[in-house]
């Protein structure tokens, strides 16, 4: 059974295209909260993705882990490989999400 490529794309919209939702990214920290406001480009062939790149303004002594997508519940996180331990003020960079159901 094949299933129709648009009822991934519908799905996807429904959850990360819902105007009644905040979509932020938020950074996974040892200390303080990061996170923007983003939002997701409409589903195409079964995946949507952040619709700009967006940027955290870092404080020294900061240790990031990981990225969080959340609504009203966490939609996803991913760990970094390696966590990252800011020496000085800086900035870290999401420049893109990609969520696919294929």
């Amino acid at each position: 059974m094949q299933v129709d490529i648009d009822l991934f794309d519908t799905a996807l919209d429904g959850v990360f295209k819902d105007v009644g939702l905040t979509y932020k990214v938020k950074l996974i920290s040892d200390v303080g909260t990061y996170e923007n406001t983003v939002a997701f480009t409409t589903a195409s062939g079964g995946a949507t993705q952040l619709s700009a790149t967006t940027y955290f303004a870092v404080s020294s002594g900061t240790t990031i882990s990981g990225v969080q997508i959340i609504a009203d519940v966490k939609l996803g996180e991913k760990l970094l490989d390696i966590d990252k331990t800011f020496t000085s003020n800086g900035t870290f960079t999401v420049s893109n999400i990609v969520v696919s159901l294929v």
